[in-house]
């Protein structure tokens, strides 16, 4: 890993999730994420999901080129406000 890179990531604080606790608070963000992602709620949110990804692809083909972290994790104000 890049040094600088390695500093920065050192210097955050480590963030409670359910990749990096143990029991019982994995099992309170589970059960929080069971309810959430259930069959019925994905599939609720399956025409939503495929219609942003759809967007995305397009952008990408017609600017010839993809940045997905910005494209996922930054989306633009007029991606969020179409929603």
């Amino acid at each position: 890993m890049d040094p600088e890179a390695a500093a920065v990531l050192a210097a955050l604080p480590l963030v409670p999730t359910m990749s990096n606790c143990d029991p019982p608070a994995h099992q309170r963000f589970r059960s929080v994420m069971v309810r959430a992602m259930s069959p019925r709620r994905v599939a609720d949110l399956r025409p939503a999901i495929e219609a942003r990804a759809t967007e995305l692809l397009d952008r990408f083909a017609a600017d010839g080129h993809a940045d997905i972290v910005a494209a996922l994790c930054y989306p633009s104000r007029r991606s969020r406000s179409s929603r």
